[in-house]
């Protein structure tokens, strides 16, 4: 039950033009001094409305019939890691144009961007700066009404009757064509009940199969959409997180291990209380599993009668940062609960 984002881009292709040195097919040109003479100057192109982690394309065109200057491109940079440009022919001659191709990946979160792209030209001793401004605003493909990133369940009760908690979506302000959706999930302790309403509204509701994975939980979500029966190219992936409380709790709930030096050791200690933090009552470890043994070791212990997980860590190489879990198997009163406990250490080289 880890965290997932799954995306799956979508292609969007623009094309290039006269005039002001751009065609436009998706989107439109702003204003624009990098005139046919191939002077420098700042150029413009605006996308308009994308959806998240959509891929976009742009070429602007600098000179052409018109053009008189001469020169080496020597560099493009861009403003923006999602943002990637490229620039052909490298030398511009007179009567002749060049193209800047610019690939963008739209952000995950809404609101509008603006991108700069920097094209700088060498001419004997005169350097020439070429500035491209690309816009463009991300709209929500589904809009659920509350925590945009996690849908949280609330405290549940281990043994209680499952409780369907409801969330409110409807259909975001996007360029991307679809008609109905599907909502899934890899974790089977996950139930969904997806009902659709009226005006491109749908009632989500959520709940837990099973409640015996105690402390708080996230369960990933994936929302599939769909056009005239066919499935498009974007997945939104979503969270749901749920605080489930029992009989026991963790002591840490959460292991934070901080900066180590690369190749020593550190030991730790998770004890199991209940939740007023005495000694619980019939209670039994029964095993206990990390997700990177070559790092982190555990075993069953007890300490003046309270039972408890001994860690070891190993801050092994690469350096960096480095998380992980412990998930441990109690039972208590002849019940089967779960406890999750996660941990984080950033390794850093020696000296």
């Amino acid at each position: 039950m880890r965290r997932y984002l799954l995306t799956v881009t979508l292609l969007v292709v623009a094309g290039i033009a006269a005039g002001v040195g751009m065609r436009i097919e998706d989107g439109h040109a702003g204003p624009s001094r990098a005139v046919r003479s191939g002077e420098p100057g700042v150029s413009e192109f605006d996308f308009g409305a994308t959806f998240p982690g959509q891929r976009l394309v742009h070429t602007f065109v600098l000179g052409g019939l018109h053009n008189r200057i001469r020169c080496r491109f020597v560099s493009v940079t861009t403003s923006c890691g999602c943002t990637s440009a490229e620039i052909t022919p490298h030398a511009l001659v007179p009567g002749k144009a060049v193209k800047l191709i610019v690939h963008v990946e739209t952000k995950y979160w809404p609101g509008p961007e603006l991108v700069l792209v920097r094209a700088v030209g060498v001419a004997g001793k005169r350097r020439l700066n070429y500035i491209f401004r690309v816009l463009y605003d991300t709209r929500r493909v589904i809009s659920i009404a509350g925590n945009p990133v996690y849908l949280n369940l609330g405290n549940l009760q281990a043994g209680q009757p499952r409780r369907q908690v409801f969330f409110d979506a409807a259909r975001g302000r996007n360029p991307m064509k679809w008609d109905s959706l599907t909502c899934t999930s890899t974790d089977r302790s996950l139930a969904i009940n997806l009902v659709p309403l009226a005006q491109r509204r749908w009632r989500l509701g959520l709940c837990l199969k099973r409640a015996n994975i105690l402390g708080s939980t996230a369960f990933p979500l994936e929302f599939r959409f769909w056009w005239h029966g066919r499935p498009c190219p974007y997945l939104l992936g979503q969270l749901v997180t749920a605080d489930v409380r029992g009989p026991i709790t963790a002591c840490p709930n959460a292991l934070l291990i901080g900066a180590v030096k690369a190749g020593s050791t550190a030991g730790f200690r998770i004890r199991i209380v209940s939740p007023t933090g005495g000694v619980p009552a019939h209670t039994t470890l029964v095993g206990v599993h990390v997700t990177d043994p070559k790092r982190m070791s555990a075993t069953i212990g007890s300490i003046a009668g309270v039972p408890c997980v001994n860690l070891r860590y190993i801050a092994a190489l690469p350096v960096g940062r480095n998380k992980g879990a412990i998930t441990i198997a109690a039972e208590v009163s002849g019940k089967r609960f779960l406890l999750h406990v996660d941990y984080l250490a950033m390794i850093r080289n020696g000296g």
